[in-house]
């Protein structure tokens, strides 16, 4: 069965400077609550051939990482990717959509997406790649000016007429707006003033905003001697996947158990398991 959606809600709360100097590894420093992401940390400073050595610092609050700066310290395999450039932020797209025989609510839920951010600045959508490391937050808005809408009732005086006019736009008319109420009235069963406590809208919107106090990242597990009031910083062995392994093995004891599902948006954050030693 489904366990839940997998999305990786906006990076709301970054400080100043995070997407400043990314060739630079800030990954083990704390900033604001927050690590440098979207970096590989450079390589483990603990010797390949004794993977039990301690992987921390000796303040047990990060890991330790070669130091040098040279190309033989930076982490290049399976499991990352350079990336030499990205759009730089306030960029602006335009794009046209087309729409043809929508409904009411069906046209309001359109529109709804489409202005999402217009009422609430704080609202992103999510495109492209690398959103789990925080890339691809975007806010659309509509242009009324170039907006061409046109209602059945026009198309049918248009082709009721003999001339060769083209038919009346309505451009971006109120009538329009008022349909973005029949949809939330249609989601919420009638009462719009419920329409953001609905499940998914309510994870949908969790999402679009994020949440300053949470940072996003893929689920870690706590390597032995971390501090404690230390959040787990990027693991520079690339250790992923334990967080998985410790999750499955959870409900062993209870049957047709496979560990922790996916939370709703806005509740607890994922479990942090401590890892095992190596």
């Amino acid at each position: 069965m489904l366990r839940g959606r997998k999305v990786y809600p906006h990076h709301a709360g970054l400080p100043d400077g995070y997407w400043q100097d990314p060739a630079t590894d800030r990954t083990q420093i704390l900033d604001g609550g927050r690590y440098q992401e979207y970096r590989r940390p450079r390589k483990s400073a603990i010797p390949e051939n004794n993977p039990r050595a301690n992987p921390l610092n000796r303040d047990g609050t990060a890991f330790t990482t070669l130091t040098r700066g040279g190309p033989q310290d930076e982490n290049r395999d399976d499991q990352n990717r350079s990336i030499k450039g990205w759009v730089r932020p306030g960029t602006t797209f335009t794009f046209t959509v087309d729409v043809r025989n929508l409904t009411g609510a069906e046209l309001g839920a359109l529109l709804w997406l489409l202005d999402l951010g217009t009422d609430e600045p704080s609202r992103f959508h999510r495109l492209g790649l690398g959103k789990p490391l925080g890339f691809g937050s975007v806010r659309l808005t509509v242009d009324p000016a170039r907006t061409d809408l046109r209602t059945g009732e026009s198309w049918a005086e248009y082709y009721r007429s003999i001339t060769p006019d083209e038919p009346v736009s309505n451009g971006f008319p109120a009538a329009a707006r008022e349909t973005v109420e029949e949809f939330r009235q249609a989601v919420a069963g009638g009462d719009a003033g419920q329409f953001e406590r609905v499940p998914h809208i309510r994870a949908f919107l969790a999402a679009a905003s994020g949440d300053p106090s949470t940072p996003v990242h893929y689920p870690r597990v706590r390597p032995t001697g971390l501090r404690v009031d230390v959040p787990v910083p990027p693991d520079p062995r690339g250790r992923s996947f334990e967080w998985f392994v410790q999750n499955e093995r959870q409900g062993r004891d209870v049957q047709g158990s496979r560990g922790t599902s996916l939370p709703d948006l806005g509740a607890l954050p994922l479990p942090v398991y401590p890892g095992k030693d190596r």
